[in-house]
C-alpha cells in the first residue's frame, strides 16, 4: 500500500501485483513533455478486469491485450484500466479543467500524449463520460452484426456491453429486443428500462424466431442460448472474452442445416463495412453524441472510492459483485 499524500510530480496508481494481491503505488511523472490531466473518475470494466487482476490472460494475447499508458505484464504485476476521465491541468491552455476522456490505467494524475485526449462535450456528465470505450464496443458491435429496422433481437447478458446495446438497438424502429439474464437485480433493471424478458422456460428458442443474438455473457450455455435463439442465416454476435478458459460449442441440432454464423466483435478495428468513411475519432464523436441521453446515468449502479480498490479487486477475485455499473471516485473530483 501507498504512504502518505503524493508530491506535485508523482501520482497513485492501481497495480495488480499477483493473482491474489493488488495494491496502490506511488509513480513518477515521466520525462518529457505531457499534458497533465487530473482524475475524477473511471469505469472498472468487471469481465476483463477480473481475468487481468487473477493472471489469466493468455500469454500470446499479452500485445493484442495491452492498453495505453499500461506498465508491467499482463502476466503480473501491472498497471492497468483503460477508460479514465479526468480535469485537463494546463493553467493558461484554453482547455484547462475541460474534463476529457482517455484510455489509461487507474490512477489519480495522468501525464498523456495530446492526441490521447478527447474533449468531452458539454451534456456529457464526468461519470456517465466513462461508459465511452464500453459504448464504442456496443456501436462497433451493432455495425458488425448490421442491425436494421424491423429485426429481432437478443442479448444475452444485461451487464454494462449487453445493456449499452439493448438501449441503442431499442431505438431502431420497428426492432423488438429481448433480453436473457439469470441475476435477478438485472433482470429488474432490464424491465425499468422498458426491455423485454427472454422466457427460457417456455419453447420460444426452439422457434429460432432471432435474427441476430448478442452474446456478452461470458459463459457457454449463454452462447448456446444464443445459437438457439436465431433462424435461417441467423448471426450470432460474440462480445465475451473467456482469458484462457476453454468453451465448448455444440454445433449439432440447427446449426448447419439453418446456416447460423457466430462472428467475433471487437472494438479495436472498426467494423469493416465501415472502415471507408469512419476512423477512432469519428466514433468516439458519435459516442459523446449519444452519451448525451441521461438514461445512461441508470446503468451506473454503483461508485467506490480510489483508496478502497485494494480490497475490492480482492474480492472480485472470488466472484463479480452485485450491481452492473461500477465507478471509480477520485480525491479531486
Amino acid at each position: 500500500m501507498h504512504e502518505g499524500c503524493p508530491m506535485p510530480d508523482t501520482a497513485l496508481a492501481l497495480w495488480h501485483e499477483s493473482s491474489q494481491a493488488t495494491n496502490i503505488r506511488m509513480v513518477q511523472k515521466p520525462q518529457g513533455q505531457w499534458l497533465e490531466v487530473h482524475a475524477v473518475h473511471s469505469l472498472i470494466s468487471m469481465g476483463t478486469e477480473r481475468l487481468v487482476c487473477m493472471g489469466r490472460v493468455p500469454a500470446a494475447l499479452e500485445h493484442a491485450m495491452a492498453v495505453p499508458y499500461q506498465e508491467g505484464s499482463l502476466n503480473l504485476p501491472v498497471k492497468y484500466g483503460y477508460s479514465l476521465v479526468g480535469r485537463l491541468h494546463q493553467p493558461g491552455d484554453p482547455n484547462h479543467q475541460r474534463l476529457v476522456h482517455l484510455l489509461h490505467p487507474h490512477q489519480t494524475k495522468a501525464w498523456v500524449d495530446p492526441d490521447d485526449i478527447f474533449l468531452i462535450p458539454d451534456g456529457v456528465s464526468a461519470r456517465r463520460a466513462t461508459l465511452a470505450s464500453n459504448m464504442e464496443t456496443a456501436v462497433n458491435a451493432i455495425w458488425d452484426a448490421g442491425v436494421s429496422v424491423g429485426d429481432t433481437i437478443l442479448v444475452v447478458g444485461y451487464g454494462l456491453i449487453g445493456a449499452l446495446l439493448a438501449e441503442l438497438i431499442n431505438k431502431i424502429p420497428g426492432t423488438t429486443v429481448y433480453v436473457a439474464e439469470k441475476q435477478p437485480t438485472r433482470c429488474k433493471k432490464a424491465m425499468d428500462m422498458g426491455l423485454q424478458l427472454w422466457e427460457t422456460d417456455t419453447d420460444r428458442q426452439a422457434q429460432n424466431i432471432c435474427d441476430i443474438a448478442f452474446h456478452t455473457s461470458a459463459q457457454q450455455e449463454g452462447l448456446e442460448t444464443a445459437m438457439n435463439s436465431v433462424g435461417q442465416e441467423g448471426m450470432v454476435i460474440e462480445l465475451s472474452w473467456y482469458g484462457d478458459r476453454p468453451i465448448q460449442v455444440r454445433l449439432g441440432g440447427m446449426f448447419h442445416a439453418q446456416r447460423k454464423a457466430i462472428r467475433a466483435s471487437q472494438v479495436s478495428s472498426i467494423a469493416h463495412q465501415k472502415q471507408l468513411r469512419w476512423d477512432f475519432q469519428r466514433r468516439k464523436a458519435l459516442v459523446f453524441e449519444l452519451l448525451k441521453d441521461e438514461r445512461f446515468d441508470q446503468l451506473l449502479t454503483d461508485s467506490i472510492n480510489f483508496d478502497a480498490l485494494p480490497e475490492f479487486f480482492s474480492k472480485l477475485r472470488t466472484g463479480p459483485p452485485p450491481g452492473m455499473g461500477w465507478t471509480i471516485t477520485y480525491p479531486s473530483a
